[in-house]
């Protein structure tokens, strides 16, 4: 029963120590979201090139959907 409880306290430990860690990577990647998020609407674009950035942005959605839809199609 004592080996029991050791192995229960053991996989505990180690729950709790995993959790932390997963919290620790899911606190990094939220603060890198944040200042990327933070660098792109604070990045000074030109009316030009946000205009074709857009443009771009959009062509390749639509090649991306219409690839999709050709690809249940067949």
């Amino acid at each position: 029963m004592k080996n029991l409880d050791n192995l229960y306290e053991d996989i505990s430990i180690l729950h709790d120590k995993r959790f932390l860690e997963q919290k620790e990577k899911n606190d990094q990647l939220y603060n890198k979201i944040r200042h990327l998020k933070k660098s792109i609407i604070s990045t000074p674009i030109e009316d030009d090139d946000r205009d074709s950035l857009m443009t771009n942005l959009y062509r390749m959605s639509t090649r991306i959907i219409s690839k999709k839809n050709k690809f249940f199609f067949f």
